[in-house]
């Protein structure tokens, strides 16, 4: 079994040069959520994006390995470039770094896509395959459906595409509720829903109450 996070590049969540309207710019919230009211520090504020890991590691336990398929250089398709993996993401020494065969500037100026299938022939996809990176509707599905034609039954998880980063800031949403709520500039009682409860509604049970916690 495994997992295949495709294109964890932090071009695409800090700021794309080539295609500045379609990254994410997670940099950009943690400017604006550390300055916010509510008191969270740069380290608190990366450390709830960095929860990503932990769902990760869940599919470690469960008996997969994660292949972080990047860009290859430039200069040297066989080479992947390392130094383009977002620091929010932890790769761990079991899991293993593939290059796609193009690079960040043939697929975004060139538009050369890679070939998905040659890709994933090269590694063990074992019994079923999970895919997350960027962007889903894209390149993610891209190499799903690259899975699907090697007769590997698939699942893309939201939770480990783009959709990560909205979950994350709907989350300190929530945690903004909480604080108007106890300041009294937000009533309880016309707020429906319990921003704690709320933030584990986001992610569906799958981080706890301890993870979402605010730490100061």
């Amino acid at each position: 079994m495994a997992v295949v996070m495709v294109y964890p590049d932090k071009r695409y969540i800090h700021w794309d040069p080539l295609h500045p309207g379609k990254a994410i710019g997670l940099n950009v919230w943690e400017r604006v959520w550390t300055k916010s009211a509510i008191g969270i520090t740069k380290k608190e504020f990366r450390r709830r994006a960095g929860l990503i890991n932990k769902l990760l590691d869940s599919y470690r336990k469960e008996g997969h390995r994660v292949y972080w398929a990047v860009f290859s250089e430039d200069c040297n398709s066989n080479v992947p470039e390392r130094k383009s993996i977002h620091p929010v993401y932890k790769v761990r020494s079991k899991d293993t770094i593939i290059p796609v065969g193009v690079s960040y500037r043939k697929l975004n100026q060139e538009l050369q896509y890679p070939d998905a299938k040659k890709v994933l022939e090269g590694i063990d996809l074992g019994e079923r395959a999970i895919f997350g990176g960027f962007h889903e509707s894209d390149c993610v599905g891209k190499f799903a459906s690259a899975a699907c034609e090697l007769g590997v039954p698939v699942t893309i998880d939201n939770f480990l595409t783009e959709g990560w980063f909205g979950r994350l800031d709907d989350s300190l949403r929530q945690d903004m509720y909480a604080y108007q709520i106890r300041k009294g500039d937000l009533d309880a009682e016309m707020h429906e829903d319990d921003p704690e409860e709320e933030k584990l509604r986001i992610f569906e049970s799958r981080l706890t109450a301890e993870d979402l916690a605010l730490r100061r």
